[in-house]
C-alpha cells in the first residue's frame, strides 16, 4: 500500500540516507582529516576482493548450448569483396565513351573494366558524364 521508501524510513527510524550536496565538499574534507577515521581504515586494511568465478566443468548446461549454437549457426564468414567500380573509374569509362561514342568503344570497355558488355551499354544510355568546370 506504501512506498517502498516510507516502509525503510520506519525500520530505520529517523535515520535516512541523505544525498551529498554540492555545498557539503568542505564537510567531507574536513572528515578525511579526522585521525579517529584514518585509524579505523589503517585497522581495517586493504580490501581483500573474493575469486568468485565458477568452475567450468565440461557437463554444464551452458556448454551444450554452446555447441548447440555453433552448430545450428552458420560460420562467420569474411563478407566478400565487394566487386564493382569505384566512382572515378565510373567517371573515367563514360569520360572514354563520349570521347568515341561506338559499339567497340563499348566492347573495349567492358574488357578493359572487366564489365558485363549489357551493364555498360545500359549505363552510358541514361548516365553522362559530367563535364569539367574550372574553378572559380
Amino acid at each position: 500500500m506504501g512506498s517502498a521508501t516510507s516502509k525503510t524510513a520506519r525500520k530505520l527510524g529517523a535515520q535516512t540516507v541523505t544525498q551529498v550536496k554540492p555545498g557539503s565538499l568542505p564537510t567531507i574534507l574536513d572528515d578525511a582529516k579526522d585521525p579517529q577515521l584514518l585509524r579505523n581504515l589503517d585497522a581495517l586494511g586493504p580490501v581483500q576482493a573474493k575469486d568468485i568465478r565458477a568452475p567450468v566443468s565440461p557437463s554444464g548446461t551452458m556448454l551444450h548450448v554452446i555447441q548447440a549454437r555453433a552448430m545450428t549457426e552458420p560460420m562467420d564468414e569474411k563478407p566478400a569483396a565487394v566487386q564493382g567500380l569505384s566512382a572515378g573509374e565510373v567517371l573515367r569509362l563514360l569520360a572514354d565513351y563520349q570521347a568515341a561514342p561506338s559499339s567497340e568503344t563499348l566492347d573495349r570497355l567492358a574488357i578493359e573494366y572487366d564489365v558485363d558488355r549489357p551493364l555498360i551499354g545500359k549505363l552510358v544510355q541514361f548516365v553522362q558524364a559530367p563535364e569539367e568546370q574550372p574553378m572559380p
